[in-house]
């Protein structure tokens, strides 16, 4: 397999560019000589990360470009996949993500669709897009960023499990379809991170209560979105499979696997002490 030994000169995608591990992403890359293409819904945002980046990294200006997108619309992944075919990729970091947390009988059906579009199916469909311009690149690497819930589920987070155990599987997947066209697949399993996505997407009737306190915890055990930036990076020059962020993860995930009547339990205490005190209520 083709390893990408320098980012250098290489086309970078990342979507989710104007979030908290797209941005420190999108300053690694550019630090490191890589060509970005940023992408985001949030076009206020991507303003903000081109003028951080040229401040930051002067010598990144005019060496990337921006598109603001929905990621739902099968159009516009079509449009901005069409207009990136002159230039050619290198590398396609599925980054964009969302959680909506809270009991499943008290989510609706949208709320359930859209973590399902946005996490899964969006990068589905944009790497079938983008696949047939990775394949013409001289070292090409896919890097999906799931979750620690891809790998063990936390009650409360119905939907959003689903969408990354499906990313999950999708990558190591492809990866082996992909290995013997030279094409790197990584999928990147961060925990918690420190960014504002639990503040932007909790629901539940005791919101705010909810929103405070599982900030707390997420500033308390999460990585913050360099360290997973840093991860990414090294996983596409190492060609990693799987990388996962969040020491306290790892006996989750080897107990799920190996003691799963044991994981269970846990789960459902953890589910519990959360509901006594007040959240997802």
């Amino acid at each position: 397999m083709r390893r990408i030994r320098t980012l250098a000169g290489k086309r970078v995608l990342v979507t989710g560019a104007a979030g908290g591990i797209g941005s420190a992403l999108a300053l690694r890359l550019a630090a490191e000589g890589a060509e970005l293409i940023l992408a985001d819904r949030d076009g206020n945002g991507l303003e903000q990360l081109r003028r951080a980046l040229e401040r930051k990294i002067p010598e990144s200006a005019g060496k990337f470009e921006t598109y603001t997108i929905d990621l739902t619309s099968a159009t516009e992944l079509e449009e901005m996949a069409g207009r990136l075919e002159a230039g050619g990729l290198d590398v396609l970091v599925n980054n964009a993500g969302v959680v909506i947390a809270g009991p499943f009988r008290d989510a609706r059906r949208q709320d359930i669709d859209f973590q399902l579009e946005v996490n899964l199916m969006a990068p589905v469909r944009l790497t079938k897009l983008l696949l047939p311009l990775l394949r013409k690149s001289d070292a090409a690497h896919i890097v999906n960023v799931a979750s620690g819930a891809g790998l063990a589920a936390p009650a409360g987070l119905c939907a959003y499990s689903a969408s990354k155990f499906g990313l999950v599987g999708f990558s190591e997947a492809l990866r082996a379809e992909l290995a013997e066209e030279g094409i790197g697949v990584s999928v990147v399993c961060p925990a918690f991170v420190k960014t504002a996505i639990v503040r932007n997407s909790i629901v539940g009737r005791n919101c705010e209560k909810n929103v405070d306190e599982l900030d707390r915890v997420v500033h308390r055990l999460g990585a913050t979105p360099d360290r997973v930036a840093a991860s990414i990076v090294r996983a596409i020059k190492r060609n990693r499979p799987r990388v996962v962020i969040g020491w306290w993860t790892r006996p989750i995930i080897a107990a799920r696997s190996f003691f799963p009547a044991l994981a269970c339990w846990l789960n459902r205490k953890v589910y519990a002490r959360m509901r006594k005190r007040g959240l997802f209520e």
